[in-house]
């Protein structure tokens, strides 16, 4: 009996890992094939299916009156964001701090601050970076033993303070966007493990690092004084305000080096035109 236990548990384990194998190859295969797709100037060789989903009324209200981003994108566009948000508002676990009370229209608007970053993608949430934390204010990170208004973790965790989140909201055109820099880290970091990341972001992503890596290049963004001198401390950090700059500067930024403003529009695979 014993035997005919262990015969039965090795063919199971077989069986599995051979449909293990066989998924890996066919996502090998289609992830390939989207790749020469984009690569040939075509989109996407196949698409994510998906039900249209449509946010409670409360929670519309709060993108239509607090989130100009979603309000410039046709209808069509606006159902798409819609969609992706339900299903990041199921998965994103944000926690208040030092007394903060979460509340609906926080999570609304970092779950929109976020869609706004991947809506290029196809695989649009972050993988491994589901759980944020907030502070009312600047707080002391225990990591890096000192006083923060954002941090990312390759945990998977993100920590802002939420009044200078509401901030980076209100003006939209300072470079100074603390949810969209945090969460361009955390892609940033996906991107650098490897796994987690939209194929189009990773096909681009050596047209990017060759412009950086080029002094030249780096004076040049330096001299222009639209980036602050934090941006330049590591290519981490360069990577996270060039986001921000890519939404918030649009105009200075393309007209600062359009070669480089390109190659943004390339990897978040979004053509921001003001």
């Amino acid at each position: 009996m014993a035997d005919v236990f262990v015969s039965l548990l090795a063919l199971v384990v077989i069986v599995g890992l051979g449909c293990v194998f066989v998924y890996l190859a066919l996502m090998s295969l289609i992830y390939k094939l989207e790749a020469g797709s984009i690569q040939a100037g075509g989109g996407n060789f196949w698409k994510r299916l998906y039900r249209p989903r449509k946010l409670p009324m409360s929670q519309l209200a709060v993108l239509q009156q607090k989130f100009s981003y979603y309000k410039r994108l046709p209808p069509n566009k606006q159902q798409r964001f819609e969609t992706r948000m339900v299903h990041l508002l199921q998965t994103l676990e944000i926690e208040g701090r030092d007394g903060l009370i979460v509340t609906n229209e926080m999570r609304v608007l970092l779950a929109a601050c976020l869609t706004k970053l991947t809506f290029g993608f196809r695989l649009y949430q972050i993988a491994g970076f589901r759980r944020i934390i907030l502070y009312p204010d600047i707080y002391y990170s225990t990591h890096s033993q000192s006083f923060n208004k954002g941090e990312t973790h390759i945990a998977g965790i993100v920590v802002l303070s939420w009044k200078d989140t509401l901030a980076g909201l209100a003006i939209e055109d300072d470079n100074l966007h603390l949810a969209i820099h945090e969460f361009a880290h955390a892609l940033y970091m996906a991107h650098k493990r490897r796994w987690g990341v939209d194929q189009r972001f990773s096909l681009h992503w050596p047209l990017w690092l060759d412009f950086v890596q080029l002094e030249s290049n780096i004076q040049q963004l330096q001299k222009a004084g639209f980036l602050r001198a934090y941006a330049f401390s590591n290519q981490a950090e360069l990577f996270a305000c060039l986001v921000e700059a890519f939404f918030e500067s649009t105009d200075q930024f393309r007209q600062v080096h359009p070669n480089l403003f390109h190659i943004m529009s390339l990897l978040l695979n979004q053509q921001k035109t003001g």
